[in-house]
């Protein structure tokens, strides 16, 4: 079955116009509806929306005057092409006489009248033009706007009512052919179809709302742009294609998947406003990937958003942000710094580790700081805890040369021989010394997490201690001896786990094992 698009002309118009020819051409497996609009709105309203009703066209566009009447036509999806929303104010177009039309209607009449009734039923009806809109009607409506457009400029009161759904494009006030063909003939098609791909393999389905898949075999792209009225990318959309490099997204974006651009090449990603949730693994592994510009909507960074994102050197938090997820900008050589949003509770688990900050700004709303936060950062210079954490996980940091320490006002811990202690459970939770032969704290009664210490070469403990897992001491290059020298309590498999264990010497007792 055809689809079927009625189509609005402008005023002094007609539906035999230029523009009906050639969308008809353009579009041959729709049936073009094209009525001569009456002059006087108080006889054109009711007769538009009365064929609305009994056509159920499957798209309406409208051009200038025709433009402010699609727009009207509330349960249609709707083009509206530079809509002149004020007619009555523009008294050099809308004035008493008698003009020709651009073009004879299909009756034959070649002109037509506009009297001071003419113009005062305008001004009754823009005083109406927004009755009934809804959230829903108001996402079936698209607005383009020419970037030359002299005659006409209401982008301003229609941003205002259909914000995002706003397209700029190059062109004047009237349309052309090659305005049609380039512009609204895509746009039109992907909207009327369930289901369109692209040129280039991009699938979009939900009349243009989602972007549906990529076909990896097609697409080839350096740069691609999302079109305008794209709502939702589902997961995995663009992951793992090699050759993107610059991606734009469009301003009615609402939700991004997972996995969305996953070990792309791209270079920097602005996130549009609206969108309040930064997906999982969203970047994850763009290697190229320099820049990230976020909104004031952001709340939320899902796991893994920019792991492994090298190249990416700043970024700025909005304060928006209410949580950040494990790994979320872990490996992230190139950044050195970061501020945490005010709103921010909790540092999730891996947050940084292994990325290249070197200082980070820590807010005093923090209570938890998850384990592992910025294990393997090589280049942090120090860390200041805040008074009002709660809980701190095992292996926040690790130790490196130039790291002044851990700063820790959180009640209920304490630092000493440059490690930080529980004090209600004695449990080391890491240590960052740069000591050759190290002391364990008297007041340690477990040990969670020594490793990655490039420094150490000897580890005395003079007391009874639990060393909580196989992986307490993995990476320690240069350790060869560990003296227990009062016995030690669990110790699963020591040296068995990791495959970058040297041979350790433990000394139990004074009991030499290897």
């Amino acid at each position: 079955m055809k689809k079927t698009i009625i189509y609005l002309h402008g005023y002094g118009s007609s539906g035999l116009s230029n523009t009906v020819s050639y969308l008809r051409k353009q579009m041959p497996d729709c049936e073009v509806i094209a009525p001569d609009i009456p002059v006087d709105p108080k006889e054109a309203l009711p007769f538009l929306r009365f064929l609305c009703e009994t056509k159920k066209p499957d798209l309406v566009i409208g051009t200038s005057m025709g433009a402010m009447y699609a727009m009207q036509m509330l349960k249609c999806r709707r083009i509206c092409v530079n809509p002149a929303l004020r007619m009555s104010e523009q008294p050099e177009v809308l004035k008493v006489g008698t003009f020709d039309y651009f073009q004879p209607t299909a009756s034959g009449k070649t002109s037509f009248a506009v009297t001071e009734e003419t113009i005062q039923h305008f001004r009754e009806m823009e005083q109406h033009l927004y009755d009934g809109l809804t959230d829903e009607n108001r996402r079936l409506c698209w607005g383009f706007f020419g970037k030359e457009d002299t005659t006409v400029n209401c982008k301003d009161e229609f941003q205002r009512q259909y914000y995002p759904h706003i397209i700029d494009f190059n062109g004047g006030h009237r349309m052309n052919n090659a305005i049609l063909r380039e512009v609204i003939v895509p746009f039109a098609k992907m909207l009327i179809n369930e289901e369109q791909t692209d040129e280039c393999g991009v699938t979009y389905s939900s009349y243009g709302r989602v972007l549906k898949s990529v076909d990896g075999n097609l697409f080839t792209c350096e740069e691609y742009t999302i079109p305008e009225g794209v709502e939702v990318m589902e997961y995995d959309s663009f992951y793992g294609q090699s050759n993107l490099r610059r991606i734009h997204l469009p301003s009615a974006l609402r939700e991004m998947g997972d996995n969305a651009f996953i070990h792309c090449p791209i270079e920097s990603i602005e996130i549009p406003s609206g969108i309040t949730k930064i997906s999982a693994s969203l970047c994850e592994c763009c290697k190229e990937l320099e820049t990230v510009s976020m909104p004031p909507t952001i709340k939320k960074i899902q796991i893994g958003a920019f792991n492994g994102c090298s190249k990416l050197k700043a970024i700025e938090l909005p304060e928006s942000i209410e949580y950040v997820d494990d790994n979320a900008f872990a490996g992230c050589l190139s950044l050195k710094h970061i501020k945490l949003p005010s709103k921010l509770e909790w540092i999730a688990p891996s947050i940084l580790q292994f990325s290249g900050i070197e200082s980070i700004e820590i807010g005093e709303n923090i209570q938890e700081i998850g384990y592992c936060a910025f294990y393997g950062c090589e280049h942090l210079k120090s860390l200041v805890i805040p008074k009002n954490v709660t809980h701190i996980g095992w292996g926040i940091v690790t130790a490196h040369e130039g790291f002044e320490g851990i700063v820790c006002n959180a009640p209920g811990y304490h630092v000493e021989n440059d490690a930080l202690i529980d004090d209600s459970s004695g449990e080391m939770l890491c240590c960052w010394t740069t000591q050759k032969d190290y002391v364990v704290p008297e007041c340690v009664k477990r040990i969670a997490d020594f490793s990655l210490n490039d420094f150490v070469e000897t580890i005395t403990v003079r007391q009874y201690v639990e060393i909580m897992d196989s992986d307490t001491f993995a990476g320690n290059s240069n350790l060869k001896k560990t003296n227990f020298l009062s016995g030690y309590g669990a110790y699963p498999e020591c040296g068995k786990s990791a495959s970058n264990w040297l041979p350790l010497i433990v000394v139990e007792n004074n009991k030499q094992t290897n």
